[in-house]
């Protein structure tokens, strides 16, 4: 997985390229683990074939993994890519 993710900075792309309405609260552009921004992703139900159904979508979310085990989201970055509690620092 990559440690950085870099999202689209001019708010125009998320239509000319990708046919989407950018998020309203479009969060941070340079994203590490943990932090959150903003993403493109297949509509879930794009597959219906009703046209009322965007086949993409943007919205906001958490960059990076977050183990199963984890109570606390902020976990993701610590943890780098182990997904070892011990190896986690706390």
């Amino acid at each position: 997985m990559c440690s950085h993710y870099q999202a689209l900075k001019e708010s125009t792309r998320y239509q000319s390229h990708f046919g989407v309405m950018p998020p309203p609260e479009p969060g941070k552009l340079d994203l590490w683990p943990g932090y959150l921004g903003s993403s493109i992703r297949r509509h879930p139900h794009a597959d219906l074939g009703d046209d009322a159904v965007p086949k993409y979508e943007a919205l906001n979310g958490l960059f990076g993994l977050v183990p199963h085990w984890a109570t606390d989201t902020q976990i993701s970055r610590n943890c780098g890519m182990t997904l070892d509690p011990p190896l986690c620092a706390t």
